[in-house]
């Protein structure tokens, strides 16, 4: 996988969102502010499109894998791994 297959965000609900149907979260990194930025696998090029129909309220997700998401994520943040 090179650079180009990569998708980084810093906003956590888009993060989420991503998570949520599926992509393939590669690592978190944080700066020296300790501001996250979640990497994901993107060989396809589609995560821009996925976080816009989530702005956009067009993203269908099951709510519980959303949930169970958000706690993988906060839990990522927290431990730092």
């Amino acid at each position: 996988m090179n650079y180009v297959d990569i998708y980084e965000t810093r906003d956590f609900f888009a993060a989420v969102s991503l998570r949520t149907v599926g992509f393939k979260l590669l690592r978190v990194e944080f700066n020296s502010q300790k501001i996250a930025t979640f990497i994901y696998a993107d060989p396809e090029k589609k995560a821009s499109d996925v976080v816009a129909k989530f702005w956009d309220r067009e993203l269908k997700a099951d709510l519980r894998t959303f949930t169970e998401a958000i706690n993988e994520l906060k839990s990522r943040i927290v431990n730092r791994n």
